[in-house]
């Protein structure tokens, strides 16, 4: 059996040890504050006026410093470099290949469209019409199929 004294040490070394613990969280805390907010400085943040004035949209632009690393990620997703990125994105004018809004109109930016099966890049798109496409699996005869349905119901109108 322990003597009060034994417990009062063993409390006294628990309070220290909570102490100490949480001084380390604190400092993990300011730690990850610091990346965070340099993480934000990668980004010019810019509002964007949309023609529907209550849904001003904030966008992330990338900033200059962060151009090599979006370079690499182009690369090694599709093969392509950030020259030919711009490229396309010059001859789109900034918009979606799609539905042709412009990429001011999006959260975020236009996205490589590729064919998942030969890896060969098509043109740059917005999220939802990127998604759409993959939803549809790129199945042509399906998407007619969902043409046809829109189609169907708008004519009764």
């Amino acid at each position: 059996m322990k003597t009060e004294e034994q417990w009062e040490k063993i409390r006294e070394k628990n309070r220290l040890s909570r102490e100490k613990s949480r001084a380390k969280n604190v400092e993990k805390k300011r730690l990850y504050k610091l990346l965070d907010e340099r993480e934000e400085k990668k980004y010019n943040t810019e509002r964007v006026s949309n023609p529907n004035p209550e849904k001003n949209l904030t966008i992330k632009k990338y900033a200059k410093a962060s151009d090599s690393k979006k370079h690499v990620s182009l690369m090694k997703k599709y093969g392509i470099s950030l020259d030919t990125f711009n490229n396309m994105y010059e001859i789109q004018n900034g918009c979606c290949a799609i539905c042709g809004k412009h990429e001011n109109e999006f959260l975020k930016p236009l996205a490589v469209d590729h064919n998942h099966m030969t890896g060969q890049i098509r043109c740059l798109l917005c999220t939802k019409c990127n998604m759409g496409l993959g939803y549809f699996e790129d199945n042509s005869s399906l998407l007619q199929k969902a043409n046809n349905y829109i189609n169907k119901f708008n004519e009764d109108k």
